[in-house]
């Protein structure tokens, strides 16, 4: 017995030397359990952002398109096969290519020789009679839990199957009372937080249906083809704006269905790409939708938090919402003034002022964007000669008169209100000049759709801060050359649109 135990452990501790090894055939099994989950119909859409990225690292190193990162099997799939290859040689990445691909033509060839199979045993089993099935897989067939023999009696009745589609019935009825209640429920107070998270989920999903469609866009050679992809596009773009909340009513709730939508950043950043699909009429109710509830946006709303001292997490959150803000919605706006014409552009500013907030509006860095964009316009317009198509008519002009002489009433006597460096006594003499620069760019586009009664008023309500700026660059009292060049240029910003310059100002 000693000497079987001796032997057996001599054995163990031979073999034990091989653990944790894995045999060639076990890395082989491993390599087509991967493989095979990387096989797709369409990568685009199975893994979209690492396409875009392989697209633009490969577009940054100069690679064909024509280059194998991507091993296409013709209607059986693709699967990618990564990024360049650095030092090796061109002969082991050709190997391990040819390798890869007789391993999934292998693996696609028998994952659709046991889908045939399944089918043509479908006379036999019956599949998912009983419920649904459970699979091994989000690609591959899915294992069958409960298999019931077409030769025994049939497990559901005819009163079973009518007391089924009941149920059913019954299911779906409560699922519409539920929608309905759930509906009347946003109709009486704005969207929760969960709510919206869960509607920029499904546009965001809808926007990468429409992104996939339009990348499919067969060529206009092909008619009939073309008819019903431009078909389907129509479908889903029609979808994704009603999920968008525009068109719903304005006094659905505080703050907009849509204003809810884009308080999210991931909202915000969703919007250029679902406007990038609507034509020229949506896009003018979307600006409109847009600029009557802009007090109701949390750029403005929460615009206090960014004159704040201390370094707060709202405050940090509320310049990270601006940010976006600036690099999503505004640009968005820009493209659509850049064409408007000048009765749009009155239309606009006459909402902003039916809001009545103007004041707390422009005091806002999203609000003075929007106002600047506006008053660039007008001024951009009204160089036009009158025989330009794009000129305006009398009336036009005698209307936008009337729009800006109600704003120039507000503003007037808020101005130095205005700038962050009034609100905000602790800002350090360089970030001050940072701050002010948006207020000088719109004082500057307010001075060039003014009159010469309204600039004068500018130049007076303004003197002491014009001085101030002037004087601190000329005696010297700054930290540096750029303090003293930016508080010049903020200056010359608004006294060029005046026809002046600050070298003009003697002190």
């Amino acid at each position: 017995m000693e000497e079987r135990r001796r032997r057996r452990l001599a054995k163990i501790t031979k073999m034990s030397k091989y653990n944790d090894l894995m045999t060639q055939s076990d890395k082989d099994f491993i390599t087509r359990i991967q493989v095979s989950q990387l096989v797709t119909q369409d990568p685009y859409a199975e893994d979209f952002y690492a396409q875009v990225f392989g697209a633009i690292h490969r577009s940054r190193m100069g690679q064909m398109e024509n280059d194998p990162t991507v091993v296409n099997f013709g209607n059986s799939g693709g699967v990618g096969v990564g990024l360049p290859p650095g030092h090796r040689g061109a002969g082991r990445r050709e190997n391990a290519l040819n390798r890869m691909q007789s391993q999934v033509e292998r693996i696609v060839r028998n994952s659709k020789n046991r889908e045939e199979s399944s089918q043509c045993l479908s006379t036999v089993h019956l599949q998912g009679a009983l419920g649904k099935v459970s699979g091994r897989s989000y690609k591959a067939a899915p294992r069958q839990l409960l298999q019931v023999d077409s030769a025994q009696p049939s497990s559901i009745s005819s009163r079973e199957a009518r007391e089924g589609a009941a149920k059913e019935a019954a299911k779906q009825g409560r699922e519409a009372l539920a929608d309905a209640a759930e509906a009347e429920l946003i109709r009486a107070q704005p969207l929760t937080r969960r709510q919206v998270l869960v509607a920029l989920e499904r546009l965001y999903d809808a926007v990468l249906r429409v992104e996939q469609l339009r990348r499919e866009q067969p060529p206009q050679e092909n008619p009939e083809a073309f008819s019903k992809w431009s078909e389907k596009y129509t479908i889903l773009v029609d979808q994704l704006w009603a999920d968008s909340k525009i068109m719903a009513p304005l006094e659905t709730s505080n703050p907009h269905p849509f204003v809810s939508l884009i308080g999210p950043v991931k909202g915000k950043r969703l919007l250029p790409r679902m406007l990038r699909h609507v034509d020229q009429k949506r896009l003018n109710l979307w600006f409109t939708l847009l600029v009557a509830c802009y007090s109701q946006l949390d750029v403005v709303r929460d615009a206090h938090l960014l004159d704040q001292v201390e370094a707060t997490p709202e405050k940090q959150e509320a310049e990270a919402q601006n940010d976006v803000f600036f690099a999503t919605v505004i640009p968005a706006g820009m493209n659509l003034v850049r064409t408007a014409p000048l009765r749009f552009v009155t239309g606009m500013l006459g909402l902003l002022l039916e809001s009545g907030s103007i004041v707390i509006i422009a005091r806002a860095r999203a609000g003075l964007g929007l106002l600047t964009v506006l008053l660039s316009r007008v001024a951009t317009i009204k160089q036009l000669p009158p025989t330009d198509m794009e000129a305006p008519a009398t009336h036009e002009l005698d209307q936008w008169q009337i729009m800006f002489d109600h704003l120039c009433q507000f503003l007037f006597g808020n101005l130095l209100s205005l700038f962050p460096s009034t609100r905000m006594a602790h800002l350090s003499r360089l970030a001050v000049d940072l701050a002010d620069q948006s207020v000088w760019q719109f004082l500057a586009a307010l001075a060039l759709c003014g009159s010469n009664e309204q600039q004068q008023r500018l130049v007076t309500e303004l003197r002491e801060k014009v001085l101030e700026n002037v004087v601190s660059a000329t005696k010297g009292w700054v930290s540096d050359e750029s303090e003293r060049q930016a508080k010049l240029d903020n200056v010359n910003l608004f006294l060029h649109a005046l026809g002046l310059d600050s070298s003009q100002i003697t002190v």
